[in-house]
């Protein structure tokens, strides 16, 4: 008889189903939705900064069923920086950092959701996008999973009160506030492997060494509100 192998869900599929939903968190994300509701959405279609052609057809993404590709605009000094990262590195590389377990980063690509050739793949790459995974399986939702589809078939359809405990459970395993800038951008930083992801040692030291990623992290460091971004401080 032949044995069927059953695939162990996503790290984050494990983290969705393992929250505890409080009456005051499903209030509070009705409150949330209920706000959401008087707020027009605007879909804004940009290339991939890193890629002078015409951008690539993105695979639908789960965090792209409700974000569009530029989710960042609440700090209006630093969105553009932000946003420009979301092109070429998903939102759970930021936003998903469960305790206890350590993440690899790879390209993936962005069509077919495959795994990126690294010694074939050039950096930044033009067709890929960096996921984390976990024991060789990508933390991220598929568009198979059944929380997916209900999503994204049904959610305009759903009442708030079904709505609420389904937002409550996706967001409460992320993080609101992303990675600091230090994380990736600092000679010390563990979260990408830039030589594994196929980054030249130029490349290496150009990111690690970031001026505005530096310039960021001093006001962060200092906790100061972000100011505008002047090139002159970026040469000092």
């Amino acid at each position: 008889m032949p044995v069927t192998v059953v695939q162990a869900e996503s790290l984050y599929a494990q983290a969705i189903a393992q929250v505890q939903l409080s009456p005051k968190l499903r209030h509070k994300t009705e409150q949330q939705l209920q706000e959401s509701q008087t707020v027009e959405n605007i879909s804004v279609d940009l290339p991939r900064f890193h890629q002078q052609v015409s951008p690539v057809q993105k695979t639908e993404h789960f965090c792209g069923l409700c974000h569009d590709d530029l989710p960042h605009g609440e700090n209006l000094q630093v969105r553009s920086f932000l946003n420009m990262h979301t092109t070429y590195i998903s939102c759970e590389t930021c936003h998903f950092r469960p305790e206890a377990y350590t993440l690899e980063q790879q390209w993936v690509d962005v069509k077919s959701g495959d795994l990126l050739n690294q010694t074939q793949a050039q950096f930044p790459s033009k067709t890929g996008i960096i996921r984390p995974f976990y024991q060789q399986q990508a933390v991220s939702l598929k568009t198979d999973h059944a929380l997916f589809k209900k999503i994204a078939d049904h959610w305009q359809q759903m009442p708030i009160a079904e709505q609420a405990p389904l937002k409550a459970r996706i967001h409460t395993p992320l993080e609101e506030k992303g990675l600091a800038c230090r994380s990736c951008h600092d000679s010390e930083q563990k979260i990408l492997n830039l030589k594994q992801l196929g980054a030249s040692v130029d490349q290496q030291q150009a990111i690690t060494h970031n001026s505005i990623a530096r310039f960021l992290a001093q006001n962060e460091d200092n906790k100061q509100p972000t100011p505008l971004i002047r090139l002159i401080d970026l040469l000092n």
